[in-house]
C-alpha cells in the first residue's frame, strides 16, 4: 500500500499510524473492533474478519536487501522462500469467517497464484461497496516541478519547504509532501500562509483528497500562482 511513503509518516509509527487513519473512516463506537498488525505478531490468534494486505512479490515472499550474508550461515534464498511462504499461510489462517486478499493487477505474489491454482478465491468489484469516506477530512499537498520546466526547481525552495513540514516522496510523481485538515482550508489561505511561494518558479502544486482524487493543479512562477485544475469546491 505504501501508506508510509504517500503519507510521509516516519518508520517507526507506520503502522499505529495507519491504523489511527484507518480508523478514523469508521463511526467511533466501532472503531475499537478494528485493528492491524504484522502476520509474525498474528501467529496464535484469530479474527472473524481478516484483510491481508500487499499481497505482491515485493512483500511475499520479502526478501531482505542484505540476503546475501545470510548465506554465510547456511540460509538460502530457497529457504527464506519457504519460511515466507509459511509466513503467508499463517496470515490466511487468521480469518474465522471472512479473508480479503488485496493485490495488485498484473502483480499477484506468486504464493497467491498458486493458491488460485488449488482454491476458488473470488475477485471483488469494488463497485459494489461504497466508499466509507462521507466528507474529506484531510488534502494532501504535492509540490514538484511543473513538465518542461527542468527537475530541479524545487530545489531551490527545498529547505523552505522542510521547514513547512514537506517531506520527499519518490512514489509516482517525485514532489514534496505534506498533509493538512480539510476543515477550514482554502487556496487562498495556503498559497498566502506559505513561506517558499515568493522564491517558486517553475513549480507545480497538487491536491488530493482522502481518497487519492485529484482535486486541484496550480502554477507558480516568479512567486505568482495560477489555477490549471480547480475542483476544490468539493471541500464546502
Amino acid at each position: 500500500m505504501n501508506y508510509a511513503k504517500k503519507q510521509n509518516i516516519p518508520k517507526d509509527g507506520t503502522l499505529n499510524s495507519f491504523l489511527t487513519l484507518v480508523r478514523s473512516y469508521f463511526p467511533e463506537d466501532v472503531r475499537h473492533m478494528v485493528n492491524s498488525s504484522t502476520a509474525h505478531k498474528y501467529k496464535g490468534l484469530e479474527k472473524k474478519v481478516v484483510i491481508i494486505l500487499d499481497a505482491v512479490p515485493r512483500c511475499y515472499p520479502l526478501l531482505h536487501p542484505d540476503l546475501m550474508f545470510t548465506r554465510i550461515f547456511g540460509d538460502t534464498i530457497e529457504q527464506v522462500v519457504e519460511e515466507e511462504r509459511r509466513l503467508f499461510y499463517v496470515a490466511l489462517t487468521r480469518a474465522v469467517e471472512h479473508l480479503f486478499i488485496l493485490t495488485e493487477a498484473n502483480n499477484v505474489s506468486f504464493f497467491l497464484e498458486d493458491l488460485k491454482s488449488r482454491r476458488t478465491i473470488l475477485t471483488i468489484d469494488w463497485s459494489d461497496y461504497r466508499p466509507l469516506v462521507t466528507s474529506i477530512r484531510r488534502i494532501t499537498v504535492r509540490v514538484g516541478n511543473q513538465n518542461g520546466r527542468g527537475g530541479s526547481n524545487t530545489y531551490a525552495i527545498r529547505d523552505l519547504l522542510k521547514a513547512e513540514g514537506y517531506r520527499w516522496n519518490t512514489t509516482g510523481w517525485k514532489a514534496w509532501c505534506r498533509t493538512c485538515p480539510a476543515q477550514g482550508f482554502s487556496v487562498q489561505k495556503f498559497f498566502g500562509e506559505a513561506m517558499w511561494i515568493s522564491r517558486a518558479d517553475g513549480i507545480e502544486v497538487r491536491f488530493y483528497d482522502d481518497l487519492e482524487n485529484e482535486v486541484g493543479i496550480y502554477y507558480i512562477d516568479k512567486g505568482q500562482w495560477t489555477c490549471e485544475v480547480d475542483n476544490l469546491h468539493i471541500l464546502e
